[in-house]
């Protein structure tokens, strides 16, 4: 899912200081905030994906020792 604010960081931020000094009073208020821009699903095999994640951890685990 994409949101349609790209500075999630920042907002949860200022939703968090917005909580702790009074500004909202609960965070369901906040959920008028925040909307959904794009959304993704996924169609890959779950075999496929399956085989393709091993790989990558695979190729993950052979960097651990790379750290000079």
């Amino acid at each position: 899912i994409r949101l349609t604010v790209a500075e999630t960081t920042a907002l949860g931020a200022a939703h968090a200081a917005g909580l702790a000094v009074g500004f909202w009073a609960k965070v369901e208020d906040l959920r008028a905030n925040w909307g959904k821009d794009h959304e993704w699903t996924p169609k890959m095999d779950a075999d496929e994906r399956a085989k393709l994640y091993k790989g990558w951890k695979k190729a993950v685990t052979r960097t651990f020792d790379w750290v000079e």
